[in-house]
């Protein structure tokens, strides 16, 4: 879905409305030019472990998911609503924002409510931080214009998943601050559920040991991009070698982005949505 198809899986694509509506953002928008780029979805882990750093989130995502049995499914399931909303059609973007808040208003956990704008607007502010953080460790020269471009156009999305106004961000700057405000509030105290979802995520089961070398890289990118402080509340020991080790992963996934065909800097849904928009058959 995010690259093409590989050998011996089916090519499969959450997009399927064949109208040329460029949807919530379209091909002039900053969201088309970042959300496109496979290496964005690094920053996925990162946005994941800061959602469930608030216990009431973790308890919900634990007791009404199947999270811990099957991440693989969860975050595919995931990447489809990403991909409907960033690069599908109005229609399609509406309708799977619908399906998840449908969803979203069977979930009562303890003290939670899924519906909660208090907890949905730090589930909305986490992932498109995420987005720019992981654009800006990838090398990424973001001019301010664009970054408040890029949170406000997110406030359709948000808008969509029942976020109201009030609740929305005017720009990068009042982002970040919204983001530093949660952290220092002391709202965020990773719990058991917390650390479950976490060892699921930078522990996955990989089917194939070779695959190891990569995993490691993996969970060093992702814990390289949480806060300091969320680093301690999950007991992640964080040394002055695997910082470096991190920092260096970077510069080489940068280096490699910079050197790239463009077909690999965009993925297969991102391509499907060009040609669908200039009324041509996806390659």
């Amino acid at each position: 879905m995010l690259v093409g198809p590989l050998p011996g899986l089916p090519a499969t694509s959450p997009l399927h409305d064949p109208s040329p509506d460029p949807g919530l953002f379209g091909p002039g928008s900053v969201t088309w030019r970042l959300a496109g780029e496979p290496l964005l979805l690094l920053g996925g882990g990162r946005a994941l472990l800061m959602q469930v750093a608030h216990p009431l989130i973790a308890a919900a995502v634990v007791e009404h998911s199947d999270f811990a049995h099957d991440p693989y499914g969860r975050l595919l399931r995931t990447l489809e609503w990403a991909a409907a909303i960033s690069m599908g059609t109005t229609a399609e973007a509406r309708a799977a924002c619908a399906a998840v808040t449908a969803r979203h208003r069977q979930v009562v956990a303890d003290g939670y409510a899924a519906g909660d704008p208090v907890l949905a607007r730090w589930v909305h502010a986490t992932l498109v931080e995420s987005m720019l953080e992981t654009e800006l460790r990838l090398g990424g020269r973001i001019a301010a214009a664009d970054g408040d471009r890029f949170v406000v156009e997110w406030n359709a999305a948000a808008a969509l998943m029942d976020l109201p106004e009030s609740a929305q961000f005017r720009g990068a700057a009042h982002l970040h601050a919204y983001i530093d405000a949660t952290l220092a509030s002391g709202a965020l105290r990773p719990s058991a559920a917390s650390m479950e979802i976490a060892h699921a995520v930078l522990h996955p089961p990989l089917p194939s040991p070779l695959l190891a070398p990569l995993d490691h890289v993996l969970r060093l990118t992702t814990i390289s991009l949480l806060p300091t402080s969320l680093r301690r509340g999950y007991g992640i020991d964080w040394s002055r070698r695997e910082d470096l080790v991190a920092r260096a992963a970077w510069r080489s996934l940068a280096a490699a982005r910079r050197v790239a065909p463009r077909r690999l800097r965009l993925t297969a849904v991102g391509r499907q949505a060009a040609s669908r928009v200039a009324g041509r058959t996806p390659p």
